[in-house]
């Protein structure tokens, strides 16, 4: 199981009629609970029709800083951001999102 920690990057995809991509970093952590700071998500390139590859943009932070319980599901570390939103440990790779023009 990978652990987590301050400097780490999380993400979260979430919608309905869209896909959103959220990256957070982690600025603070002990035992059980993070820090998180939302960054912004840099655009990359197009990935089809309505769809675009992003990453995050460490250099621009949005909103304040929120604190979150660690939790686990079958060896997976996660953070409920809100009742329909999880963040998760970013792999580092580009990842897909969708919108309306």
């Amino acid at each position: 199981m990978k652990e987590i920690n301050k400097g780490d990057i999380l993400y979260s995809a979430w919608g309905y009629d869209q896909t959103n991509i959220y990256f957070y970093k982690i600025v603070k952590r002990t035992e059980k609970t993070v820090w998180l700071q939302r960054i912004k998500t840099k655009h990359i390139k197009s990935a089809g029709f309505m769809r675009e590859y992003v990453i995050p943009d460490t250099t621009n932070k949005i909103d304040s800083i929120i604190q979150r319980r660690i939790s686990y599901y079958q060896d997976e570390i996660l953070i409920r951001i809100t009742s329909y939103m999880y963040a998760y440990l970013w792999d580092g790779k580009e990842k897909v999102q969708t919108f309306y023009a």
